[in-house]
């Protein structure tokens, strides 16, 4: 692999991959600007769009390339981690006084710390025994969908905003949790999923 280029290394996979990182990028800066349903939508399309990799990814056999892998797991902690701490610590200093201000603030840390190191065991137990047919932890793709669609329903019900800081915790924990999540492979969840995904984002936008 180190005899290639960098462009020699990158597939089609690979490539809607680095459009999630850019979606990933745009959420946070949506979040700046105070846009938070469209913020929280495009993580939701980094999750449509990760489902779509893994398909075209075993269809290229990249699960045996280093590359796809850490590319892949980066996108995963923009997308899943960074960006869904961020647009939570945004709406939920909106709705808390300063004196909860550092717990919300510890909170999201947390949530990105427990999402990196469940990321980088997953990284670590791939290198080791290869391509599996389930998760030990959490995916943070699961998190940040979670957060999302919660964020979503939450310009719709202001009350479901208090559930935010508890959920957060659990899905930190489940992340670095060892309970064992099958992969969806089925045709009979993977496809009906995805196009709910896509009526639910285009719907919000």
């Amino acid at each position: 692999m180190n005899d290639k280029g960098i462009f020699m290394l990158t597939r089609i996979s690979d490539t809607i991959t680095l459009f999630s990182i850019c979606l990933g990028f745009s959420s946070l800066i949506f979040t700046f600007e105070g846009m938070l349903k469209i913020s929280a939508s495009l993580i939701l399309l980094c999750a449509l769009l990760d489902g779509v990799d893994g398909v075209i990814a075993r269809l290229e056999d990249r699960c045996t390339r280093e590359f796809g892998v850490m590319l892949d797991s980066l996108s995963d902690a923009l997308a899943f981690c960074i960006s869904p701490a961020f647009f939570s610590y945004s709406i939920l200093s909106n709705f808390s006084s300063s004196h909860f201000l550092n717990l919300i603030l510890i909170i999201c840390a947390l949530y990105v710390a427990f999402g990196m190191m469940r990321l980088a065991r997953f990284n670590v137990r791939y290198v080791e025994k290869g391509k599996r047919n389930g998760f030990e932890g959490l995916p943070t793709t699961a998190s940040g969908i979670i957060l999302s669609t919660l964020l979503i329903l939450e310009f719709y019900e202001n009350s479901l905003i208090y559930l935010h800081p508890p959920i957060m915790l659990i899905l930190s924990i489940l992340m670095i949790g060892n309970s064992y999540y099958p992969k969806p492979r089925k045709k009979e969840v993977v496809i009906p999923f995805s196009l709910l995904s896509t009526s639910f984002i285009i719907s919000v936008l």
